[in-house]
């Protein structure tokens, strides 16, 4: 994770079959682009987005058995608008509550079990606040919020303010 993104990594507790967690990431309907890595052939990448946010989600097989999930990594692009955050956090606890997953891989090192998911929605809250300030600052105190993937975050702020990492 870097600065510009805010993501955590769930590992299942116990075995989790990677088509009912697939199936849940598209239940809901606003899945626009899945697609499985050519370079990795037991990863699926999940980009769950509509108007207001983008939230991306990479899928990860057990090299032993593909039908086994080995984790599941969620992250999404801290420019984005609050409603970005807060789907982040609805799909992170939704997935927590309902298969037996352990969110690990914060930018902290902290695990979160589903019995303190209201921690987690805690930290989640303050980490991104703070992330969000030393991105603004970063780039000359703007707080543009603009639905984006985590990838084209760098080049869109970079392009918009080109003297940032010349001085």
């Amino acid at each position: 994770m870097g600065m510009e993104d805010f993501g955590v990594i769930l590992r299942p507790d116990q075995a989790v079959s990677v088509s009912s967690v697939e199936c849940q990431l598209v239940s809901d309907g606003f899945v626009v682009n899945s697609f499985v890595s050519a370079s990795f052939p037991n990863q699926a990448a999940y980009v769950l987005s509509d108007c207001a946010k983008n939230i991306e989600a990479l899928l990860k097989r057990n090299a032993v058995d593909e039908t086994l999930m080995d984790y599941l990594s969620i992250r999404y692009a801290i420019c984005q608008p609050d409603t970005a955050t807060q789907t982040f956090l609805d799909v992170v606890t939704h997935l927590a509550c309902k298969f037996p997953l352990q969110i690990e891989g914060t930018s902290s090192g902290e695990e979160f079990s589903r019995k303190n998911l209201n921690e987690f929605r805690e930290f989640v809250v303050e980490k991104v606040v703070k992330a969000k300030s030393r991105w603004s600052n970063l780039f000359e105190g703007d707080r543009e919020e603009v639905v984006l993937s985590v990838a084209d975050t760098w080049k869109y702020f970079r392009t918009k303010h080109p003297g940032v990492f010349t001085k």
